[in-house]
């Protein structure tokens, strides 16, 4: 099911890793695709967990090995939410000043398995849980550069903004990783 020219990707080591900030692992293919891998072990991640947020993009994504938890939530922005919005400038860091305070509920949560593809339009916000090795492989469909993400971050909580993606792990670990997973895809 995997593209011999994402094999061809990783056997060659032609691309440099990241690490996203909630703790997985970004692997460009194209302009548009990108392979995530999604460890069974822990790796370095930003040191405040905050995985509710959207993306400047509609996209859709196929899960190619494992199986990822898929949680859509509903926004609302009022007086005593508990989260507060931030804007996301460029891939790091975060605005300091926040958009407005929100309260935010699961409105779906989706168990989507290897064989099975997930979309999301832009500006809506979500969160992806896994248990064990997983890879999806994300699709952009339409890109909006006008707008910018945001991610949901608890009252009274500090973003990281130290976190670097570029050198949170070490290449070698996190190619480990990716060596692992692509073989296991079918």
């Amino acid at each position: 099911m995997i593209a011999d020219s994402i094999r061809n990707i990783v056997t060659q080591r032609r691309v440099r890793l990241t690490t996203h900030p909630n703790g997985y692992i970004q692997m460009p293919v194209t302009g548009h695709t990108r392979l995530h891998v999604f460890p069974d072990i822990e790796i370095a991640k930003r040191k405040t967990f905050v995985p509710i947020h959207d993306h400047r993009c509609d996209f859709e994504s196929d899960v190619l090995l494992g199986e990822i938890d898929h949680a859509v939530y509903r926004v609302a922005f009022i007086a005593h939410g508990s989260y507060m919005c931030h804007f996301v400038q460029g891939r790091r860091p975060w605005l300091q000043h926040a958009d407005a305070i929100c309260a935010a509920t699961v409105a779906t949560l989706t168990r989507v398995r290897a064989g099975e593809t997930y979309a999301l339009p832009a500006r809506v916000m979500h969160e992806i849980r896994w248990t064990g090795l997983a890879v999806t492989l994300l699709t952009k469909i339409a890109n909006y550069p006008n707008i910018q993400a945001r991610v949901l971050v608890p009252i009274g909580v500090e973003p990281d903004n130290d976190f670097d993606r570029e050198t949170a792990n070490a290449q070698e670990v996190l190619w480990a990783i990716v060596d692992r997973a692509v073989a296991r895809v079918r």
